[in-house]
């Protein structure tokens, strides 16, 4: 894709506004998801996620953000939308959007990034499939059943192609890396991995949406 440009991150939802079930029973949400904090419990829910994965995806923190907070739901006061711009460093920008309010996404997760290039989007309801696009009109679909590099490896698949899979075995692929940094340490060996973070990783998360709450507040750019 040459040289990254951008990078943009979105979750939406729509569990805030679920109409009750067919017994007329309120489809209420976790108790824990309807109170907020310092930092809004959207973000440490959903927002947690799409730092990971940008950090993960572009290994670069991002330095500024502008946000703005939302309530599109009837539990009023609570932060249900949230809307962030983003600078990195390397002059790379991007944006998250995370949302409960998001009538037709149970799950949106998708991650676009543009490059000099080219462009990738994947999107969490079509998970076999990687969308490329490159600047002499070329359109491609990466399929996990082609010679990928890395997505046609066992550890991503338990199931052949054309079935769902890969959110579980993810999990479960995880889990077993932590339980091997984990070993690495009691073994006074190195625990470094390109899979597994650290608290350093979750305290600037934490960071950048404290930062992003007082930027919704100032109307600012905050660093």
């Amino acid at each position: 894709m040459g040289d990254i440009q951008k990078i943009h991150l979105e979750m939406p939802q729509e569990g805030f506004k679920r109409p009750p079930d067919i017994a007329g029973k309120p489809s209420l949400p976790q108790a824990w998801r309807l109170k907020d904090y310092e930092v809004p419990t959207i973000c440490l829910d959903l927002g947690v996620h799409l730092h990971h994965l940008s950090s993960y995806l572009l290994e670069l923190e991002p330095v500024e953000t502008c946000a703005q907070f939302a309530n599109h739901s009837t539990y009023t006061g609570l932060v249900d939308d949230v809307h962030m711009l983003l600078k990195y460093p390397q002059g790379i920008t991007g944006s998250m959007w995370m949302s409960k309010t998001a009538i037709g996404n149970r799950n949106g997760l998708r991650i676009r990034i543009f490059g000099t290039q080219g462009s990738a989007m994947w999107f969490q309801l079509n998970p076999d499939e990687l969308e490329l696009q490159f600047n002499d009109g070329r359109r491609e679909i990466l399929d996990r059943a082609g010679q990928c590099s890395y997505a046609n490896q066992f550890r991503y698949n338990r199931m052949k192609p054309g079935h769902p899979t890969g959110f579980v075995e993810a999990f479960a692929n995880l889990y077993t890396d932590i339980h091997a940094s984990l070993c690495n340490y009691l073994d006074g060996k190195s625990t470094d991995s390109e899979y597994v973070f650290g608290l350093e990783h979750a305290t600037r998360g934490l960071e950048l949406f404290h930062k992003a709450s007082i930027s919704n507040q100032t109307g600012e750019w905050i660093k």
